[in-house]
């Protein structure tokens, strides 16, 4: 039986990213989302929490989005949501906080 379409979202993106997936698909505590950065000397560590949909659009809402920012401040790492659309697979997405957006940015350029 093949893998459910969020199943291999997940596992497609902590491929990616160089990441590791999380315990349980991010349902623990002390695990939260579906891939991360487990080696503490990475420079720029992710938590990733991946959304895959069947619908046309994609509901954020800040509390949520706050919430996912607080959680990857508390464990050092930048929160970010994958997301893909099940109709368009050619065109992924990243969710992230404009400050995390501009630090990459600088970083890219060596501005940091």
């Amino acid at each position: 039986m093949p893998k459910p379409h969020w199943q291999q979202w997940e596992e497609e993106v902590a491929h990616r990213l160089g990441l590791s997936l999380t315990v349980c698909s991010g349902n623990q505590f002390q695990d939260p989302g579906d891939a991360t950065d487990k080696d503490p000397n990475t420079p720029y560590p992710l938590l990733v929490d991946c959304k895959f949909t069947e619908r046309k659009s994609f509901s954020l809402k800040a509390d949520t989005l706050r919430q996912w920012l607080e959680t990857g401040m508390l464990r050092g790492k930048m929160a970010i949501h994958a997301v893909r659309f099940k109709s368009d697979p050619d065109n992924d997405w990243v969710v992230l906080s404009l400050n995390d957006f501009e630090e990459l940015l600088f970083m890219a350029r060596g501005s940091v």
